[in-house]
């Protein structure tokens, strides 16, 4: 285990571009380390198992909310299998940092479980404990954990038989308790962790008012109903809008805004004789709002944003399904129906498994359908770079410059590019020279010291590395840039001193583990 002082540090999902804090998510990836090594096969075995576990709770939770035997076999096994098979799903697996859906599926529908098995006897004060224990794991493995106690609401709402809670004062006890949690956790990630860390929101997004924002969203809609259901190779959505409001209160409103939605529902359609509709309903809709904002509109198309949600969708398929069923003209439609889409769902999930071999073929996907992601393109870059295509790399940096001007750090990896592909460094230095001329962030300048470090300007470097330093004490890239400078110069010692302190910072830095390697005890 590593000592208490890095505490702040080692459980960051990222102490740079986003501040999040994911001690659970950390602590697997450490248990999975410990158990089966770190190699990627093992990685993404446990991947594997967490979705298969997840997929069986789904139709744990299917069945327990259907009150017919008999409709809960069908649909909750249909969605199952949906939930399972979905090509859309192979991002969570592929992609290993995104066990923090896995993870946090598997602690909401567990929670999700155990309320519906204990909310007609009463809880007890061990149940309450195990509930909101559920309710810090999930936050502390992904954000968007926040939205347990609004799914138990939910669930309590759209069913006939919810609880008396004016009777139970147990279930007052334990929303209290919940919500307490969740306002507790919102404030300590938006007023505490911008203050503790050096890590900021992405500098690239458009601020937009709130109408605006829900416009533009709104306007595409139509594409989404098709993408959900036969989505495309890969897409990694990266919007470049927020909306102009302070967004502390957003969890709030969203909720307020869905249990509007759901009154509605629950009194005047028709739609409260089945609970298992509203709550899938509620499930799609609160997986897909960000923390960040009420309206999750412009996020539909991002698969990364969609393990959650699909809880609900393959539910929703499930249950028309279902009721085909009950027409004779599309009785005998549903078989094969439910056999075309396991069928195309589990080749098509194979087939783009297959391309999460190569970096290249991803971020290619991605831009083929996002061509003005600048993120995409950078990462683009990034993977040509390390494959030695340094020439691809620089139009691919550069690309990621015109689609986001306001983003320096695209240009200088571009202009880190020229270097190894020995372009004039005459013509390198002018365009450092330009970028250099505006106002760039304090966090841009390591980007900067390591282009001058490529250009062997040692000196300016470290005046560059040293000034962040003085300013953002605790940002690791600043003290792993000096580390590499030390080096370069043959000051050894000073080099040991400065990976060992990026590795207090951030220790899971590859960077600095293999600077320490290259080092060895004959360099100390």
């Amino acid at each position: 285990m590593p000592p208490w002082g890095w505490f702040g540090t080692f459980f960051l999902d990222s102490s740079r571009v986003y501040i999040g804090y994911r001690p659970t998510l950390m602590m697997s990836f450490l248990a999975n380390v410990y158990f089966f090594g770190d190699s990627i096969i093992s990685l993404r075995a446990v991947n594997i198992f967490l979705h298969t576990f997840n997929s069986l709770l789904v139709v744990c939770l299917i069945h327990l909310i259907q009150k017919s035997k008999k409709q809960s076999d069908f649909v909750s096994w249909v969605t199952g299998f949906l939930f399972l098979l979905h090509p859309i799903q192979t991002l969570g697996i592929n992609f290993l940092w995104k066990r923090s859906s896995l993870l946090e599926a598997t602690f909401l529908l567990i929670a999700l479980i155990l309320h519906l098995q204990k909310r007609e006897t009463g809880y007890r004060p061990a149940k309450i404990f195990t509930q909101c224990l559920l309710l810090l794991l999930c936050v502390t493995t992904k954000e968007s954990g926040v939205i347990l106690p609004f799914l138990l609401g939910a669930l309590d709402l759209s069913s006939s038989q919810r609880p008396d809670y004016f009777k139970q004062r147990s279930i007052i006890f334990l929303y209290s308790s919940l919500l307490l949690i969740v306002l507790g956790f919102i404030w300590f990630r938006t007023s505490y962790m911008p203050l503790y860390t050096s890590g900021s929101f992405s500098s690239d997004r458009r601020v937009l008012s709130p109408w605006n924002y829900f416009m533009n969203a709104f306007s595409v809609i139509p594409q989404y109903v098709g993408f959900w259901l036969f989505p495309r190779p890969l897409l990694m959505s990266d919007p470049l809008a927020s909306p102009s409001f302070p967004w502390s209160g957003f969890v709030t409103t969203g909720f307020l805004i869905l249990l509007s939605i759901l009154l509605v529902i629950r009194l005047h359609w028709r739609l409260h004789r089945s609970p298992l509709m509203i709550f899938s309903i509620v499930v799609f809709w609160l997986g897909l709002t960000p923390v960040t904002s009420p309206f999750p509109l412009l996020f539909f198309l991002d698969q990364i944003r969609l393990y959650v949600p699909m809880i609900g969708l393959s539910c929703l398929i499930a249950i028309s399904l279902d009721r085909a069923k009950t027409l004779i003209r599309f009785k005998a439609m549903v078989p094969l129906t439910l056999a075309v889409l396991i069928i195309s769902y589990g080749v098509s999930s194979f087939f783009q498994s297959l391309r999460y071999k190569s970096p290249i073929l991803i971020w290619k996907d991605v831009i083929t359908e996002y061509p003005e992601s600048g993120l995409a393109w950078e990462h683009l870059g990034v993977a040509l770079d390390e494959m030695g295509e340094f020439t691809e790399a620089i139009e691919a940096f550069e690309t990621a410059a015109r689609v986001e001007p306001q983003n320096p750090e695209f240009m200088i990896n571009a202009l880190r590019s020229s270097v190894k592909a020995n372009i004039p460094r005459e013509k390198i230095q002018e365009k450092l020279n330009v970028i250099l001329e505006k106002d760039l962030p304090i966090q841009q300048l390591s980007n900067v010291a390591l282009l001058e470090i490529d250009l062997q300007e040692y000196e300016k470097a470290q005046k560059h590395l040293l000034e962040i330093i003085r300013i953002l004490p605790h940002w690791d890239s600043a003290h792993l840039a000096l580390a590499v400078l030390w080096e370069k110069i043959g000051n050894f010692e000073l080099a040991q001193q400065a990976y060992l302190h990026t590795l207090t910072l951030a220790p899971s830095s590859q960077q600095a583990k293999d600077g320490l390697k290259r080092l060895g005890p004959a360099k100390k």
